[in-house]
């Protein structure tokens, strides 16, 4: 490799995170312009290289010949229109554009530092058991199974695991460098989104703000209310001195907590630049909203049929990548256009139920694409299936006071231009605020397992941003006149920079990495995991004692059960989730019903490895010496405190008798 680790796979990922949405472009002219181009391609790549390839592999094709053939078809396609000429239908870019290349490549830069600068940030949090899906994936192909619960399928969205897989076997890069590098290349795809949704909605003057407003006006000055927390100190169980000491003690600066210390007091922890600096599919989710909103607004402000086709697209990709986005915010979308069709009936200037009915299809189209793919994940969510039971409807004031605070800074800069657009009849404004309108109202009673539903707090804040975007230079040009460039910029620093500013710091700094497992491992164990890999077959199964999923990640084998957690991890039907954990405990145990045992992991029909490590029986006890003296299981390795057996499945009825 001329370019191995980071650098490689940096110069690697624009050949299926930008080659494929650029060569869409060259047949379907979506974008106007270089800048809406580039910013199209870049969101629309990971969407068309995972759409293709589920073709290529359903045809029969294996992951790394689908990704190749990608790769080469796309390259060829884009070149082949590059020397055609200019795209179709692109007005120029104006000369003011260089901001937002600036502002895209500063966003990407500052997500690339901290996940390369600090290595544990890659496999923190959502990240590590995302990798192991990606390893799921590269090694058994799709539809992927659950890594931890091997035999179910996986009932969570892995189009987000597709794209870093296939990305990924290029060359076989680290799929945890290839997930920083999306998350990078997202942010960049998301300023530059805004700053031509922002462009189309007010003119080249707004483009900026509304950019900056993005990427900084989310939970913007939430900082300042931590105070609040010292209320604890006079109400709460811990009064006085030692309630306000607890406070104090629980404030975080100096690793990724840092994200609940600058958030809502006594509100959930949201935190826009979090979303890129975790391993998972939330920001594309995001990206393709804000996609599907600039169609929104192109279609009913300038009647533009791309935005049709844009519109579709990015339904598809929001329920593909992360169906908590696609499932909320596409029938809040439908809700919104049916609330413009009764505002029609007073207000004929506004959009007609023919342009109402076009858009709605188109959403509509792009969420059937992706029907059969979201309807299998679901179904695995069932109360019968999984044995949850969720009330998904309830007032939630936590969550109101949340989007509160997270909105703040964009309601205040939007009132303006809100105002002035409804009071003008303007139907790309109008479709914008009733989006806003219905999705603060699905998030306030729609509630999720584990607090999920916080994920809708952006979802309210995006359009806020779009359409407040054109105050953001306006109200800089009234503060400067009245307080000067100095205080100006003290007062934007103090609202928008000193949040971003503090998590960036907080990540940087994080101390993870000095105790994360999977970054100190002993040679022992990486020789471990080597052998696993390379010695043992891809459908390999294997029981770890603490249900650990190293073997998960590392190995990339499945997990009899790699998770302490119970159903609403990742809806695991409940009657085998405890069967699991039966067999396990008897296996690291007392040993007392191997015959059941075996039973019990033969019915995944697939090869089975216990695996043991010496230093989980501190008392010396050696409970692998039941399976030594047991003729089902052989040892298959014995090396540097790690023993590993491979057990023989029950012989079937049907089985002939052995030689005698």
């Amino acid at each position: 490799m001329v370019f191995p680790g980071p650098l490689g796979a940096a110069l690697l990922y624009p050949l299926l995170g930008f080659v494929p949405g650029a060569a869409l472009l060259r047949v379907l002219p979506l974008g106007q312009g270089r800048l809406a181009q580039t910013a199209l391609a870049l969101a629309l790549a990971p969407l068309v290289t995972t759409l293709t390839a589920w073709a290529l592999m359903t045809a029969g094709l294996d992951l790394v010949t689908a990704a190749r053939t990608i790769v080469v078809f796309a390259a060829g396609l884009w070149i082949a229109g590059l020397l055609r000429g200019p795209a179709a239908g692109g007005e120029g870019d104006d000369a003011r554009t260089w901001p937002a290349w600036l502002l895209a490549a500063a966003g990407a830069g500052v997500i690339a530092l901290v996940f390369f600068s600090n290595p544990f940030i890659q496999i923190r949090s959502d990240g590590w058991i995302h990798g192991g899906i990606v390893a799921e994936i590269m090694a058994r192909g799709i539809p992927p199974e659950d890594p931890r619960f091997a035999g179910l399928p996986l009932n969570y969205v892995w189009f987000f695991n597709f794209f870093v897989a296939l990305q990924s076997s290029l060359r076989g890069d680290d799929p945890f460098h290839v997930m920083a590098l999306f998350n990078a290349a997202n942010l960049a795809a998301t300023l530059l989104v805004s700053w031509v949704i922002g462009r189309a909605l007010w003119g080249p003057g707004a483009a900026m703000g509304t950019a900056l407003l993005t990427g900084l006006g989310f939970n913007a000055g939430s900082w300042m209310l931590w105070p609040l927390h010292l209320v604890r100190g006079l109400v709460g169980e811990d009064r006085g001195w030692e309630g306000i000491a607890g406070a104090v003690h629980r404030l975080q600066l100096d690793d990724a907590r840092v994200i609940w210390t600058i958030s809502a007091p006594y509100g959930w922890m949201a935190n826009f630049l979090d979303k890129f600096l975790v391993g998972t599919a939330l920001n594309y989710a995001y990206l393709m909203l804000s996609v599907y909103l600039g169609a929104m607004a192109l279609w009913f402000g300038r009647g533009r049929r791309a935005a049709l086709v844009l519109a579709a697209l990015a339904a598809t990709g929001m329920l593909l990548f992360h169906g908590v986005v696609g499932i909320s915010a596409i029938p809040v979308a439908i809700g919104a256009l049916a609330l413009a069709a009764l505002l029609h009936r007073r207000l004929p200037e506004l959009p007609g139920p023919a342009r109402l009915a076009a858009f709605a299809a188109a959403t509509f189209a792009g969420a059937a694409a992706a029907a059969p793919y979201t309807w299998a994940i679901a179904r695995g969510w069932s109360a019968e299936a999984s044995g949850l039971r969720h009330d998904y409807f309830t007032l939630d004031p936590r969550t109101i006071w949340t989007i509160a605070v997270a909105i703040a800074a964009a309601a205040v800069l939007a009132r303006g231009p809100l105002l002035e657009g409804l009071r003008a009849r303007r139907g790309d404004v109008t479709l914008l605020a009733c989006f806003t309108l219905g999705m603060a109202v699905f998030a306030s009673i729609v509630t999720l397992t584990l607090g999920n539903h916080v994920k809708f707090v952006y979802q309210v804040f995006l359009p806020l941003a779009l359409i407040g975007g054109a105050a953001w230079t306006p109200a800089w040009r009234r503060l400067r006149g009245r307080w000067g460039w100095g205080g100006a910029l003290f007062v934007f620093a103090l609202v928008f920079g000193v949040g971003p500013f503090l998590t960036i710091r907080g990540y940087l700094l994080d101390p993870g990495g000095e105790t994360a497992h999977a970054l100190q491992l002993p040679p022992a164990e990486r020789t471990l995991y080597r052998w696993i890999r390379t010695e043992t077959p891809a459908d390999a199964v294997f029981v770890d004692a603490e249900m650990r999923d190293y073997v998960m990640v590392l190995a990339r084998r499945q997990l009899w059960l790699g998770t302490r957690l119970g159903p609403e991890l990742a809806a695991f039907p409940a009657g085998p989730l405890r069967e699991r954990r039966a067999v396990m405990a008897d296996l690291y145990g007392h040993q007392r019903d191997l015959a059941g045992d075996r039973q019990a992991l033969a019915a995944l029909g697939r090869p089975v490895y216990v695996l043991f490590r010496e230093a989980d029986f501190a008392d010396a006890r050696a409970p692998w010496a039941a399976l030594a003296a047991h003729p089902a299981f052989e040892r298959v390795y014995d090396s540097g405190g790690f023993v590993v057996y491979h057990m023989n499945p029950p012989r079937r009825s049907t089985d002939p008798e052995p030689d005698r």
